[in-house]
């Protein structure tokens, strides 16, 4: 055979390598996407359960509570801005933080439509 021909074999070899490992590629790509697309879901769906876990809708009863009042977090809300309007005292959030510690996970963070046990005090 020639050098001709068995670069041009070379060449055929390079470039049929070349195209499958891009098809490849591209089809794992798309797999990752998919992966990708599934874990968003996943954790979105965890999410909810998480904020439905913590909100105190799956059976609490709220009547059983040694605190006189519930709140119910709207939109915009801390604990800071819950503190200020029920007890006038913004660092009263750590009374209501303690108060909750089985309903907040991160003190800063806290969601609309949680429910959370406001504590009687003078």
């Amino acid at each position: 055979m020639s050098k001709i021909g068995e670069s041009f074999i070379a060449w055929i070899l390079f470039y049929g390598v070349f195209a499958f490992s891009s098809l490849l590629l591209q089809g794992g790509m798309s797999r990752v996407s998919s992966a990708e697309e599934q874990v968003s879901s996943d954790l979105a769906e965890a999410e909810e359960q998480f904020i439905s876990d913590i909100d105190g809708s799956r059976g609490t009863d709220w009547s059983d509570s040694n605190s006189d009042s519930t709140y119910e977090v709207q939109d915009g809300d801390s604990l800071g801005s819950i503190a200020q309007d029920r007890y006038g005292d913004l660092e009263r959030h750590r009374m209501i933080y303690e108060e909750n510690r089985d309903r907040i996970v991160d003190p800063d963070r806290i969601y609309p439509g949680q429910k959370l046990v406001l504590p009687n005090t003078p």
